[in-house]
C-alpha cells in the first residue's frame, strides 16, 4: 500500500478551507434562526376562539405592558408597527417573561418580540 505524503502547504491549504467552510456554515445558521424567529402568525376559526384565547392568556400572562412610557392593558385595541413596517391592528393579548408580545387580529394571532416592535398605539 503506498504512502500519501502531505506538503506543509497542503496542510495549510485544508486548514484554511476548514476555516471557511466553518465561517460560511455558522453564518448560514445564524441567517437562518433569523428568518425562522420572524413574528408568529398562527390562523384560528371562530369556534375555537374562547380556547385559544384561554391558552393565549396562559402562554402571555402580564396583562399590563409598559412600552415607551404608555401603558396597555390586556383587551385594549392597539396597532403595532414592527421595525420591518409591517402592522397589526387587533386586540392585546398580553406579554410573557421572554418580552414577547401577543395580538389578536381579526384572522390571526400575532406573536412578536417586544424590542422588534417600532410603535405601538391605541385605537379608539
Amino acid at each position: 500500500m503506498g504512502r500519501i505524503v502531505l506538503s506543509s502547504g497542503d496542510i495549510m491549504l485544508a486548514a484554511v478551507l476548514a476555516f471557511f467552510i466553518t465561517w460560511f456554515i455558522t453564518n448560514l445558521i445564524g441567517v437562518l434562526r433569523a428568518l425562522f424567529r420572524a413574528p408568529a402568525e398562527i390562523g384560528f376559526r371562530e369556534r375555537d376562539l374562547s380556547r385559544i384565547l384561554d391558552r393565549c392568556y396562559m402562554m402571555f400572562p402580564r396583562e399590563v405592558i409598559n412600552f415607551r412610557g404608555q401603558v396597555y392593558k390586556r383587551g385594549m385595541t392597539v396597532r403595532v408597527k414592527t421595525v420591518r413596517n409591517k402592522i397589526y391592528e387587533g386586540r392585546l393579548i398580553g406579554l410573557n417573561s421572554e418580552n414577547v408580545l401577543c395580538v389578536l387580529t381579526a384572522t390571526n394571532i400575532i406573536a412578536h418580540e417586544l424590542d422588534k416592535i417600532e410603535d405601538m398605539s391605541i385605537l379608539a
